[in-house]
């Protein structure tokens, strides 16, 4: 009797654990509806970002926690039975294990909906050309050895590194993990769409051509070229070196030209 009664528990703790992820699916899914979120939409952009901050929210390591412990009366139940070597329960077909993978796919739920919207703010608030996608997706697939569709993390840092990105190590993680999913093989992997939103992102985050213009402007006090001495006066010794190293020598005034030296650098 025991036992039966102990099987009727666990059927009811699974029963509890399913109704749970069903509300928290629910829940996700009116936290995050179908958006568009166009450039000049400031409402859905100021939206979208409040549908992200609530998300991360939901990705906590305290929120994961919250969801990890509904599992634990069934796991206590399942672990009795097991060590009554019962393993044939009547009252329902769940396990611990797949009751897991319920709970589990909830983080997955998650991260789909943030990549989404990340994608949409990352769009709408960065300006794309055609050719500068058409290069995003060249790399991409350049490097998508396996031909999938998707990168995985070693594919990705070799990418971004081809278009020149500077992220250390941990940033590179950060990132890949963030925006990448679980791929066939429990690996992850990140697709076209993710890479693109990355992309757009350190477009997003770097400074203009004109804003560097500017910064060399007052570096030179208006002028069009800078001196050796104007350079070393402002930034470390390493980065001044590099810069040194790239600016070319006015014929006639010695000076150093910055113009085209910021060209190459936005491929203008």
């Amino acid at each position: 009797k025991e036992l039966d009664k102990q099987k009727k528990d666990f059927a009811a703790a699974a029963d509890a654990v399913l109704e749970f992820v069903k509300a928290e699916r629910a829940k996700y899914d009116e936290l995050v509806p179908a958006i568009s979120i166009k450039p000049d939409d400031t409402e859905a952009i100021a939206r979208g970002k409040q549908m992200l901050a609530a998300l991360d929210e939901h990705m906590s390591p305290a929120a994961r926690e919250k969801r990890a412990a509904q599992l634990l009366p069934a796991q206590e139940l399942s672990d009795k039975l097991m060590e009554a070597a019962e393993l044939d329960n009547p009252y329902t077909r769940q396990t611990v294990m797949s009751l897991k993978t319920q709970t589990d796919l909830l983080d997955k739920v998650l991260r789909d909906k943030r990549s989404f919207v990340e994608g949409q703010l990352a769009r709408a608030q960065a300006e794309i050309t055609p050719e500068q996608y058409e290069e995003i997706r060249k790399v991409f697939t350049h490097f998508d050895k396996s031909g999938d569709g998707l990168l995985n993390k070693l594919e990705f840092t070799a990418a971004i590194k081809a278009m020149d990105f500077e992220l250390t190590e941990d940033e590179e993680t950060v990132a890949f993990e963030r925006l990448a999913k679980p791929a066939g093989d429990e690996n992850l992997a990140m697709d076209l769409n993710a890479f693109t939103t990355f992309i757009l992102q350190q477009y997003k985050d770097k400074d203009t051509k004109d804003t560097l213009l500017a910064a060399f402007q007052t570096v030179a006090g208006g002028k069009e070229v800078l001196t050796a001495a104007d350079i070393r006066a402002c930034i470390p010794e390493a980065e001044a070196d590099y810069l040194l190293s790239q600016l070319n020598l006015r014929d006639g005034d010695h000076g150093l030209e910055y113009a085209p030296f910021a060209a190459i650098v936005y491929g203008s």
